[in-house]
């Protein structure tokens, strides 16, 4: 019987906020891929990996959200922009 209460009292305290929580995941989802070089002097990212720009890149290309790009600094690559 403690069982049965214990469980209707999780049941009934859910708020969703689960849910909510995927919501924001599916905005991020949205959200556009850049590239960006690892390598200590790189400052911009870049909409694709062929973009001359990147080509020079001596270190690994990552692929990240263009949200965490700017979080690192990053800016838009003038090459690729530019338009």
């Amino acid at each position: 019987m403690k069982l049965v209460l214990i469980f209707i009292l999780i049941f009934l305290s859910y708020d969703g906020s689960a849910q909510k929580g995927n919501n924001a995941v599916s905005i991020n989802k949205k959200d556009e891929l850049v590239y960006l070089c690892t390598g200590y002097w790189a400052s911009a990212y870049h909409k694709n990996s062929k973009c001359d720009g990147i080509l020079s890149c001596k270190q690994t290309i990552v692929k990240i959200n263009k949200t965490e790009a700017l979080k690192k600094g990053r800016k838009s690559c003038k090459m690729c922009y530019s338009k």
